[in-house]
């Protein structure tokens, strides 16, 4: 995919200037020697450290956490992730609209090209997360600095606006929640309890396994069966992790051996650290 998006921007705009005969020519093939040497030793360094296993399983552990995201979910996630930009959005829309032909005959195109082509590839492919959304940023800040350097005026004012809401939300929810973000609390608790023991979830959500995997810096498996975390609680110092509405059926269970190391609070719901009981 990483691979893919530029592939398709560049060829995306070569057709619309006529000029496909350009990915055969030399520039680019060196263009894409230089790219394979930088791009694949991070794979294989990835590999590396982990293991195949392991990537193999991070793969369909993010199928299955992006599957069910609904067909519309960049139309809204886009406005969360360019902020406070987001909220020139509709300004530079207007200014597309109304300069059609002067923007899509101009070189500026590539940048719009880039944005349209893959925001409506990603929403059209089957996986859908937030952080996909990542590779169109720069092309809607290339068009914001465009659009800016028409009319100052009204760029500056609606920027200005946006800077006051943006700042204004920041500062009504650091007054709220002046303690860090819960997965940063989270781990952080995590941390204390667990050491450098093996650490599993059992059917944690997406976004709870999103931040483990972010601040503890690590893959943390996210098992599905109970029979899995029967068997993760048979490893020497594993742990796991799991919402408490299943903890009590574990904790029912005759067969399994079950000690209690912590419950940390995490957003509307409390997360219970339980191992096998082996030292």
């Amino acid at each position: 995919m990483a691979v893919l998006m530029p592939f398709a921007v560049m060829t995306g705009f070569l057709v619309k200037e006529r000029k496909l005969d350009l990915l055969a020519s030399r520039p680019f093939l060196l263009g894409y020697g230089v790219m394979a040497g930088t791009s694949l030793p991070w794979v294989f360094l990835f590999l590396l450290r982990i293991g195949f296993e392991e990537a193999l399983l991070l793969v369909q552990e993010n199928r299955v956490l992006t599957r069910q995201a609904p067909f519309y979910l960049y139309f809204g996630k886009i406005w969360a992730e360019f902020m406070p930009w987001s909220l020139l959005l509709p300004f530079l829309g207007a200014f597309v609209w109304r300069r059609w032909k002067e923007v899509w005959s101009s070189r500026e195109s590539f940048f719009l090209i880039w944005f349209l082509l893959l925001f409506v590839g990603l929403t059209l492919m089957p996986y859908r997360a937030s952080r996909y959304l990542l590779p169109l940023l720069p092309a809607l800040a290339m068009m914001l600095g465009g659009f800016g350097k028409g009319k100052v005026k009204w760029f500056l004012i609606p920027a200005l606006l946006s800077l006051v809401v943006w700042h204004g939300v920041e500062i009504h929810w650091a007054t709220r929640n002046p303690s860090r973000s819960p997965g940063m609390t989270l781990t952080r608790e995590i941390k204390t309890l667990t050491g450098e023991g093996p650490l599993y979830g059992y059917r944690l959500d997406g976004s709870t396994l999103e931040e483990l995997n972010f601040y503890l810096d690590r893959l943390t498996p996210n098992l599905k069966r109970y029979e899995e975390v029967r068997r993760a609680l048979g490893e020497r110092k594993a742990l796991v992790l799991v919402p408490e509405r299943l903890y009590e059926k574990i904790r029912k269970d005759r067969n399994n051996s079950v000690v209690t190391v912590g419950i940390i609070p995490y957003k509307d719901e409390r997360l219970v650290l339980i191992s096998g009981g082996r030292p």
